[in-house]
């Protein structure tokens, strides 16, 4: 059986069966068949939650900050209404 780039070997009467995985995050792996808990693996990492995944990202070094040259734009109002009260059509 391969999950998430794991490989594990059941036996042999639950081949081409469909096996439902739960992974707890503490790290350990059960694997059901029917309802029915087959094994249970502890994996050598635990799951990262999905908050700390953010945190991590967000602490992440990024590269110093660098300014933006100023660019001038040119702006109209998309406005109908604006158009219509100045006289424009």
């Amino acid at each position: 059986m391969s999950y998430k780039g794991h490989k594990w070997l059941l036996p042999k009467e639950f081949a081409v069966k469909e096996i439902l995985v739960k992974q707890s995050l503490s790290g350990v792996m059960r694997f059901y068949y029917q309802g029915e808990e087959i094994t249970a693996i502890q994996t050598s990492a635990s799951v990262i939650s999905l908050a700390d995944q953010i945190k991590k990202k967000q602490s992440a070094v990024v590269a110093a900050p660098h300014s933006v040259p100023t660019i001038p734009v040119n702006t109209r109002s998309l406005s109908v209404y604006d158009d219509l009260v100045r006289g424009e059509s």
